[in-house]
């Protein structure tokens, strides 16, 4: 019966290298699955310290004239002379009013120079410039640009307060004081 007790235990002994061995393995198979442990954080000393960036302010809240909050898109005339007729396109921060009735309308020799107006609300109005073209003594045809400030909305209109005067030299360059007067233009909804 030895040989016999011989191949019994011969038959236990392998079974008790293979468990401890199996177990082994398929821990190891599993170290990958668990989360790292965290690298311990250093304590910063008050010179090390620095603060997450501020995030930004938010955007300043638009200061407009009563009426000037909602969707100003349309066509609109000029009060003052009717067959000057605006495209009004407004994306609700910008107002972009360009000038239709004239001959080369659709085009422009200088791109971003189409006589009309450009204007954003702020915080400062709803301000922006007025651009055109003005004649030097000479006859040359000069672009300019004037301040331009929305005063006022109504469902009639709108009233635009910007400079309508400019003196050129004949190479185009101002000759105008630093602060010109500024009148108001009524933009009548057609």
């Amino acid at each position: 019966m030895r040989s016999g007790s011989r191949i019994q235990a011969a038959a236990r002994g392998p079974r008790r290298l293979l468990l401890p061995v199996a177990c082994g393995l398929a821990l190891a198979s599993c170290a990958g699955d668990r989360p790292a442990r965290p690298d311990p954080v250093p304590a910063a000393g008050p010179l090390d310290a620095q603060a997450p960036p501020a995030p930004p302010p938010p955007p300043e809240k638009a200061v407009v004239p009563k009426g000037c909050d909602i969707n100003l898109a349309g066509r609109y005339k000029l009060g003052a002379k009717p067959y000057w007729t605006y495209l009004v396109e407004d994306d609700g921060v910008h107002l972009v009013a360009k000038r239709t009735d004239l001959p080369d309308a659709g085009a422009v020799a200088e791109p971003g120079r189409q006589p009309g107006l450009v204007l954003d609300r702020t915080a400062r109005g709803f301000v922006g410039f007025e651009l055109g073209f003005a004649a030097s003594p000479s006859g040359n045809r000069c672009p300019v640009t004037f301040r331009a400030e929305l005063t006022a909305c109504a469902p009639q209109g709108l009233t635009v307060r910007s400079e309508d005067a400019v003196s050129l030299d004949d190479q185009c360059r101002l000759q105008r004081p630093a602060s010109a007067a500024a009148s108001e233009k009524v933009l009548v909804r057609q």
